[in-house]
């Protein structure tokens, strides 16, 4: 009886978020499927009520955390003044899904390529639109890299939940969390990250640990959005959902060891269009004062920085600040 009426559920609000997402406009687009990137089948989504809008191409995080449909309610207001474009990244979501036995192994390159050409496929979508491409979090590695690659493709960067290195993330971060601890005379707080002080910046435990007593607003956090959110996505295949997780796992592992040299200071100095980064204050997955110190030294015609208050999802928990700022700050540079 209980699996029926889960199962119930579930297509109840599967049914709910597709009539919530409805684009009702003569001149919407909304296309959602396969597209034939780097060799193989990638998942794109395209979605806004005027397809002659600026298009946001939204690089997700992880890697391999793709933005489900079921968690588009923060996107939808932004519909109306840009046209969205969710893409899971090879390895990631619908995309690992589809992905043949003989793929090649996943490297930054080989996804940053991949970027280049949805972008491409854009342009011949939505001939009239220019690209915003904003990264959030992994994305904002894979983000500056397709924006220093191929300037001509895009208006704009906007970097949110920015990297600049794990390395920094990791010393960054843990010197946050050990000040805040002491601040709250937090003794079991201060026993566990005493307890991994010792291991690399690196170091997977330590993160963990870090993340465990310095979160503020983290969604990715709850075991059960992440649980839920396949099987109640309008659109998807609920034979996909449990994919969605093992491509999470898979890019996590593939990706871990060339994530862990990623500087961007040094790969990527410029950008020759203009670049903006939109953060979190209390952003516990990366650091946002390396965020800051890398748009610091990042050379681009022009630049603007937004902290709002929040964390890594400041784009969720603070949509409308965030839109506005997109609206404000970016938008005249795509028009």
């Amino acid at each position: 009886m209980v699996p029926v009426l889960v199962a119930t559920g579930a297509v109840g609000l599967r049914a709910l978020l597709a009539k919530q997402q409805a684009l009702e406009s003569s001149t919407a687009v909304h296309e959602a499927g396969y597209v034939r990137v780097g060799g193989v089948p990638q998942w794109i989504e395209i979605r806004g009520w005027n397809r002659v809008n600026p298009v946001i191409l939204w690089l997700h995080g992880g890697p391999g955390a793709p933005v489900l449909s079921s968690s588009y309610s923060s996107f939808l207001p932004w519909e109306k003044t840009f046209t969205i474009v969710h893409w899971h990244q090879r390895g990631a979501g619908l995309s690992y899904a589809a992905a043949p036995a003989d793929a090649p192994p996943l490297t930054i390159d080989l996804m940053v390529q991949d970027g280049i050409e949805v972008a491409e496929h854009l342009r011949t979508r939505l001939p009239k639109a220019k690209i915003i491409v904003v990264g959030h979090s992994w994305g904002s590695v894979l983000g500056t890299r397709m924006a220093q690659g191929r300037p001509d493709l895009f208006a704009a960067y906007v970097g949110t939940g920015q990297m600049n290195s794990l390395e920094d993330d990791g010393r960054d971060l843990f010197a946050a969390a050990v000040e805040r601890a002491r601040s709250r005379s937090d003794s079991k707080a201060i026993e566990s990250l005493e307890s991994v002080a010792s291991l690399p910046f690196t170091d997977v435990r330590r993160m963990e640990v870090v993340r465990k007593w310095g979160k503020t607003e983290e969604m990715s956090d709850s075991p059960m959005l992440a649980l839920i959110a396949p099987f109640i996505s309008p659109g998807y295949r609920v034979s996909k959902a449990f994919s969605l997780r093992q491509g999470f796992e898979s890019s996590r592992t593939a990706l871990f060891a060339e994530e862990q040299r990623i500087r961007l200071e040094r790969d990527v100095p410029e950008l020759k269009m203009p670049a903006f980064l939109f953060q979190g204050k209390e952003d516990w997955q990366v650091s946002t004062p390396a965020a800051l110190r890398y748009f610091e030294r990042l050379r681009a015609p022009r630049k603007d920085v937004v902290l709002f208050e929040g964390g890594h999802f400041v784009h969720v928990f603070h949509s409308d600040a965030f839109l506005h700022a997109l609206t404000t700050k970016v938008r005249p540079l795509a028009q």
